[in-house]
């Protein structure tokens, strides 16, 4: 009897222990808190996002299915061309239209392969500027694409047309793009 009378005060002070470290662990948590420090940079506008269609190409002005500006005889190379919508979505508090608080370059447009740009040029204009419309924190604008013939590199002979055909061949078999389009918005100083 005496054993298990051990035993039990034995049982009960394992629980009194455990529910004192219990106690210790419930009632001793550590309090935290934290404070914004509301810290503001002077001088900067958040410009917001700037966001570029995927082009729609055009032969005479109607749509077409082709993916890429055609190259065409000097004569009709006019009539291919691609548009391309860059729409600026700007912060809802800001309390400036895109035309008084911020400032839109033109675009500008390259031909990214040095053989091509022997026989190319690409050029950019605007159908509507970016900055001109601006609705609900954000305004759009279309730029035309267009390819043109360099002076005496149209190919007027098979073997010219044939040399052409190979770097252009070159140009596109690696899958990179050829003509990057670039366009800059800034918050007016």
């Amino acid at each position: 009897m005496g054993k298990i009378k051990i035993a039990i005060v034995a049982f009960m002070v394992m629980l009194g222990s455990l529910g004192v470290a219990f106690a210790l662990f419930v009632f001793n948590d550590p309090v935290t808190a934290d404070d914004s420090l509301g810290l503001v940079l002077e001088g900067y506008t958040e410009v917001g996002t700037v966001t570029l269609s995927s082009p729609e190409y055009f032969f005479a002005g109607l749509a077409t299915d082709k993916e890429g500006i055609s190259i065409d005889n000097a004569t009709a190379m006019a009539n291919h061309y691609a548009i391309v919508e860059v729409t600026h979505k700007y912060a809802e508090d800001l309390a400036q239209a895109p035309v008084n608080g911020f400032v839109y370059t033109m675009p500008t447009v390259e031909l990214l392969n040095e053989d091509l740009a022997e026989y190319l040029t690409v050029s950019v204009s605007a159908i509507t500027e970016l900055g001109s419309v601006a609705e609900n924190n954000e305004t759009t604008g279309s730029y035309k694409v267009t390819l043109s013939w360099n002076a005496n590199k149209v190919p007027t002979t098979e073997a010219e047309y044939l040399a052409f055909r190979t770097i252009f061949m070159d140009a596109i078999a690696d899958g990179n793009e050829l003509i990057s389009f670039t366009i800059t918005v800034a918050a007016q100083e």
